[in-house]
């Protein structure tokens, strides 16, 4: 093997281990990383506020009044809040993991 080949093959490798790591520690500080991002979703914030939430954590924007499930797209939607909007307030978030 060339050692221009080794080098592509350990740059790859490396690459994919990163990536897998990524996820995986994605996976395993899920629950506790979304169980605190959900408490930081105060009753009272508006919709756009909540919007603005979503996208600068990763989550799922909103889509309006009635339940919103703002899951995590790190964790392909397994965790996330279960938040309730009612005339464009949230009137209640907590933390919710898909079976």
């Amino acid at each position: 093997m060339t050692r221009r080949r080794r080098f592509i093959t350990s740059v790859a490798s490396l690459l994919l281990l990163g990536g897998l790591g990524y996820y995986v520690h994605g996976y395993i500080t899920a629950e506790s990383r979304l169980k605190a991002l959900c408490g930081d979703i105060p009753p009272g914030m508006s919709a756009d506020a909540l919007r603005d939430f979503a996208s600068e954590h990763g989550l799922l924007s909103p889509h309006g009044d009635g339940v919103n499930y703002l899951v995590e797209t790190r964790t392909f939607g397994r965790y996330g809040c279960r938040v309730m909007v009612e005339n464009q307030i949230v009137t209640e978030s907590r933390y919710n993991f898909a079976d």
